[in-house]
């Protein structure tokens, strides 16, 4: 029987790391384990989504000298259409979900023999 273990792995230099996320029987189940790693924060916000958001936040905060409470006060100011839908609660996912992961740049599969005796 084979298992196919889905390694998480970020960093740079000398704090690279790699650490086991999950263990599967099916080939199937880990590859699509890859793609929720890889994918981005949430179903609707990509990591490339959410950097871009941050950098705006930022750059309005630098420009206007006007400081919010938190990250998320920030986007909704400078989208105010979001407030109250969907995008917001995704908003505080994502948010958890980047600080969580925060230097995880992708994910592999190792495939290994694993034997019942």
């Amino acid at each position: 029987m084979k298992v196919y273990t889905v390694i998480k792995f970020g960093g740079e230099y000398e704090d690279k790391w790699e650490v086991i996320d999950s263990v599967y029987a099916s080939r199937e189940s880990a590859e699509k384990r890859v793609k929720e790693i890889e994918g981005g924060l949430t179903a609707s916000i990509t990591y490339e989504e959410w950097d871009r958001l941050v950098e705006e936040v930022d750059y309005y905060e630098y420009e206007q000298e006007e400081y919010f409470d938190n990250l998320i006060d920030g986007i909704l100011f400078l989208h105010p259409e979001w407030v109250g839908t969907e995008v917001e609660a995704n908003l505080k996912e994502a948010e958890l979900a980047y600080h969580q992961n925060e230097d995880t740049y992708g994910a592999l599969i190792a495939e290994t023999e694993f034997y019942n005796e």
